[in-house]
């Protein structure tokens, strides 16, 4: 569970479930976000011809903000951006059992025209000293964190690069030396959805807006492969749908990662490349939230009765559209309170009526929601 009030994600037991069994734990284990900095450093010279190196630091915002587990074991979330801070959004991979949070950088711009000088990220501090005459890179060992050690940059950029190399090697440092980085298009402005396929091989991040940008910033989808621990595609939603104005608003993978929906003003379907399959411009164009059925995989893609996403309507609806079909809507729910936040399918429980075909879970305004979506809510195929 993610904590965006502070900067910790708790480990919640959620107990047995059979009668007669012992209570709930609940919090079993906390993890905490610690903080982290990207730096930029650069070749100047001082009032008297001599060469310093200036050190900038770049804050994000360290509160978490939607999580998911890849198969791997490790955590994947987005941090919440803190307004008041200037402090925007970003993306981090935490190794429950390390204890270790590593910076995600690779969704970025990379330009090294624009970058300027080297950039430095999962250090642990970087600063200028004697005066700027040289720098120095601070780091402890991912594998055990009493071990910390400083690297001292004399003559070059280079140099810091070289003897880090050498760190990660000799101290299990996991400092990065870039030098193409636009450090500027890290920060994520908007809230980012995180959502996991059901066999957690793929994790993905939908991106919103900038608030208010001018021009119109376009959301991005962020996919995150489990195997390689590497991010490996990254795509505005304009690429997908030729609006630029469109925002990620809702965001979901089936059991494989063979499909992915995300939902803005109009809902798009995409594939693990992020190559988009398919358009439903139907939908109310005011809402939040996105799921699939939870047997949906390719596999099954030619099953009617599982084939089936799930829309979150501005005006308290839940829209049922067919994956196979995209511009088929096959019915809709409606609820008291529109969704405002994430929107998951499960199966139905063993307690639930008969006809239970699916069980929806959405955040509202006034908190989560649970819907029974029945065999009759859903239109059958002509």
């Amino acid at each position: 569970v993610a904590n965006s009030g502070g900067t910790n994600i708790s480990l919640v037991d959620l107990g047995p479930r059979t009668p007669g069994a012992p209570a709930i734990v609940g919090e079993i284990d906390r993890f905490q976000t610690q903080d982290l900095q990207i730096y930029r450093v650069r070749l100047a010279v001082d009032t008297f011809g001599f060469p310093v190196f200036p050190v900038e630091s770049f804050d994000f915002s360290d509160r978490p903000q939607f999580v998911a587990q890849a198969a791997n074991g490790l955590i994947l979330f987005s941090t919440r951006p803190a307004v008041e801070d200037n402090q925007p959004g970003t993306i981090r991979e935490f190794d429950p059992v390390l204890r270790e949070i590593r910076f995600f950088v690779d969704y970025a711009v990379r330009d090294p025209v624009i970058a300027r000088g080297i950039q430095i990220i999962n250090a642990d501090s970087v600063f200028a000293v004697d005066g700027g005459e040289r720098f120095k890179v601070c780091d402890h060992s991912r594998l055990n964190k009493a071990l910390a050690s400083c690297i001292f940059a004399n003559d070059s950029l280079g140099d810091a690069r070289v003897q880090i190399d050498v760190k990660k090697i000799t101290d299990n440092w996991d400092t990065e030396v870039l030098s193409d980085l636009v450090i500027e298009s890290v920060g994520l402005q908007d809230t980012t959805f995180v959502t996991a396929s059901g066999d957690r091989q793929f994790i993905a991040f939908g991106e919103g807006d900038t608030p208010g940008g001018q021009p119109v910033v376009p959301g991005r989808i962020i996919i995150y492969r489990s195997a390689s621990r590497t991010i490996t595609n990254v795509l505005q939603v304009t690429d997908l749908t030729g609006n630029a104005a469109q925002r990620v608003l809702g965001l979901a993978l089936n059991n494989d990662g063979s499909l992915g929906v995300g939902r803005g003003e109009v809902a798009f379907y995409f594939d693990p490349t992020l190559r988009l399959l398919g358009t439903n411009n139907d939908i109310n164009p005011s809402g939040v939230g996105a799921a699939l059925h939870p047997d949906h995989s390719a596999a099954s893609f030619t099953d009617p009765n599982t084939r089936l996403s799930f829309l979150g309507s501005g005006d308290a609806k839940v829209e049922i559209v067919d994956t196979r079909f995209f511009s088929f809507k096959r019915g809709e729910v409606l609820i008291r309170d529109p969704i405002v936040g994430p929107l998951v399918a499960t199966r139905r429980l063993v307690s639930d009526p008969i006809d239970t075909a699916v069980k929806l879970y959405g955040v509202t305004a006034d908190g989560v929601v649970v819907i029974r979506v029945k065999d009759s809510d859903i239109d059958p195929m002509p």
